[in-house]
């Protein structure tokens, strides 16, 4: 459309004097077309700027900045540096802003639901094991950051809730884990739950 658009106005302006006239039309139609999009990069611009309203500096990008700052702020106020923690899920990056410990070797606990990688749950029950052993002061369920849209709809790690973790079981066909269990009755015996983090998707649990 543009090129038609362009070739037309050329036709009828040959003379050279015409061609900056012809340039600042052709230029001016792009921006017209585009405005929205221009829009759209100045408020994406605007979530990256180094300090926020309150002129804190922000030590990392993140579009979500303000559901990331809220576990910041929660984990920090929650806990001491010398806390082990436990992020369930793809968060890793919360344990590194947070000057935190996590309870376990796995940061992407997401990995041991993948179909055929931890099939006899050899992993699965030693991150339990460890979670049971250090008993972490908190923990983030970020399971629903696990969703992969090229494998399913829903997150690949499990909920650490038996209800939501018995629609998650129907939803995605996966057959129940005797490990996810032990670890979810661990955690209604041993820890009390708090407000929910990230858009209210996000439980979070602190040690009784």
């Amino acid at each position: 459309m543009l090129s038609f658009f362009y070739k037309e106005i050329e036709n009828r302006f040959v003379k050279s004097s015409h061609k900056v006239f012809l340039l600042l039309i052709f230029m001016t139609s792009i921006l017209l077309l585009n405005v929205s999009e221009l829009i759209s990069l100045t408020t994406s611009f605007d979530e990256h700027k180094p300090f926020n309203k309150q002129l804190i500096f922000r030590s990392y990008l993140y579009n979500n900045f303000q559901e990331h700052q809220e576990s910041i702020d929660f984990i920090s106020k929650n806990s001491l540096p010398s806390d082990k923690i436990l992020i369930w899920g793809s968060e890793p990056s919360l344990l590194f802003l947070t000057n935190r410990k996590s309870v376990d070797g796995f940061y992407y606990q997401f990995r041991l639901f993948l179909p055929g990688y931890d099939t006899e749950e050899t992993r699965l029950t030693e991150l339990v094991d460890d979670v049971v052993k250090n008993n972490p002061k908190l923990i983030i369920d970020a399971s629903t950051s696990t969703i992969d849209s090229d494998i399913g709809k829903y997150p690949q790690s499990p909920p650490l809730e038996i209800t939501s973790y018995q629609t998650w079981l129907i939803k995605t066909g996966n057959s129940e884990s005797r490990q996810i269990i032990r670890l979810i009755d661990f955690i209604a015996k041993n820890y009390n739950k708090s407000f929910a983090l990230y858009e209210k998707s996000w439980n979070t649990y602190i040690a009784k």
